[in-house]
């Protein structure tokens, strides 16, 4: 206890899959959005020391917004293994809107929107 939640997103439609700003049947269903609002700022947010283990879907979502990009985001020692490839793809993330995302240390895959400083990219593998 003692947590507080002052940003949970809470639906103002009884349609399931509007988006609010990203609407919980996105991407799945066709026509449904995730547009990140301009007004929400996002930075200095570091991930690390995280492993995932034979995820059924691609890793993830890493969506700011283009005129208000999330900022400084790094995933340091982050690996997925063995990861999904649905529905991003060779991609595996879906990553737009960041501004200064860097991949450090044993990090894979790497969000295509990062800058690559990971240790196999200075080995040069």
């Amino acid at each position: 206890t003692g947590g507080q939640r002052t940003d949970a997103q809470q639906s103002d439609s009884a349609r399931l899959c509007a988006a609010h700003p990203c609407s919980i049947c996105w991407p799945e269903l066709p026509g449904s959005e995730c547009n990140m609002p301009s007004s929400v700022s996002y930075e200095n947010i570091l991930l690390k020391n995280i492993t995932i283990l034979n995820p059924t879907k691609s890793p993830g979502v890493i969506r700011g917004n283009e005129s208000n990009p999330m900022q400084k985001v790094v995933f340091e020692d982050v690996q997925v293994i063995n990861p999904g490839s649905k529905p991003w793809g060779d991609d595996y993330y879906d990553c737009q809107g960041v501004s200064g995302g860097v991949a450090k240390g044993s990090t894979w895959p790497v969000p295509p929107c990062f800058e690559d400083q990971t240790d196999a990219a200075k080995d040069g593998l």
